[in-house]
């Protein structure tokens, strides 16, 4: 096999799980995503070792396991933007910004004005500094994390 030939069989492969992923995804710039990559396998099926391998690759795709993988990346992308957009509403509610501030990000900027005007906010530190320090915390967490598989 010829390099140029690889290397068409290559950049197929990955087109395809490209290609699939993208089929499989929703949401948010998911059309943007298939147009894309469906420009880019227009323009390189002109050559036919490319062409074959795409279809060989594309056709013996798991379309569950896309499935699965759309829908995680989904989640997680959901969960990053709701939680940075909590963020900002947090920052917007403490300096006086501007904007709109969801329900969750009011809730947590009251709070911590209120903790920190009743001093329970240094309380609650020097709680949580005091138990950090005291040894048999430590190796009582240190345990659990082992019995847990993580530490």
């Amino acid at each position: 096999m010829k390099w140029g030939e690889h290397h068409a069989r290559r950049q197929a492969r990955a087109d395809a799980n490209e290609f699939a992923k993208a089929r499989a995804f929703y949401g948010q710039g998911a059309g943007t995503r298939r147009k894309l990559i469906k420009a880019k396998v227009q323009t390189r099926m002109s050559n036919p070792h490319y062409k074959d391998e795409f279809h060989k690759t594309l056709g013996g795709q798991n379309l569950e396991k896309r499935s699965a993988q759309a829908t995680r990346l989904r989640r997680r992308r959901d969960t990053t933007g709701y939680v940075g957009k909590t963020a900002r509403g947090v920052h917007r509610q403490l300096t006086g910004g501007f904007g709109p501030v969801t329900a969750g990000a009011a809730t947590i900027a009251a709070g911590a004005a209120y903790a920190h005007r009743t001093g329970l906010d240094k309380a609650v530190l020097n709680k949580v500094k005091s138990v950090a320090t005291n040894k048999s915390t430590q190796e009582a967490t240190r345990a659990w994390l082992k019995s847990q598989g993580i530490g």
